[in-house]
């Protein structure tokens, strides 16, 4: 078995069941969601190779090419930005959610649509009908305003790998 295979697995095993739930939940009907996820599977084993960018964001990217594959094969309209992702419960969820509320509009939904519901920045300009350097300023800006938030009035924990694995709401803003 060689090493690209072995990575594959391991990255199938451990993003599997994360991806499909978006697909169905994007999709609706098993049978498309089991479908789109034959060929994404395909296109990531192909292709790992290649893969330079956050893992995560670059097996999203590949199942919602999958996706708009599927539905331009079959005649049919893409699914709609916007509609509801399962969200992934992390520590901060909950101090991030009032956060983001004290943002403006646009901010929350770009940070929503990027960040949250993995969106690549072109395709969320697209859907915006606004130009990609407007969204990236967007996202800078959105970002940089949550980061100010965040960072005033929170300490955190670590692990080793440096991901946030708890923290003290210092100024009570979470609750």
């Amino acid at each position: 078995m060689g090493a690209a295979h072995s990575n594959f697995e391991t990255i199938w095993r451990t993003y599997e069941k994360e991806l499909s739930s978006y697909v169905l939940s994007r999709v609706g009907d098993s049978e498309i969601q089991k479908e789109i996820m034959q060929e994404a599977a395909l296109k990531i084993y192909t292709s790992l190779h290649m893969q330079k960018d956050h893992l995560r964001g670059w097996l999203y990217r590949i199942v919602k090419n999958a996706m708009a594959d599927y539905f331009r094969k079959q005649g049919k309209p893409l699914p709609q930005l916007g509609e509801p992702v399962q969200e992934e419960s992390y520590p901060l969820t909950e101090c991030l959610k009032p956060m983001m509320a004290r943002l403006s509009k646009q901010e929350q939904e770009i940070l929503e649509l990027t960040q949250i519901q993995q969106y690549c920045l072109r395709d969320v300009a697209e859907q915006r009908k606004i130009p990609l350097n407007t969204a990236k300023s967007q996202l800078f800006r959105a970002k940089k305003a949550l980061a100010k938030r965040l960072f005033s009035c929170c300490e955190y924990e670590r692990n080793a790998k440096g991901e946030v694995t708890g923290f003290t709401d210092l100024e009570g803003v979470c609750k």
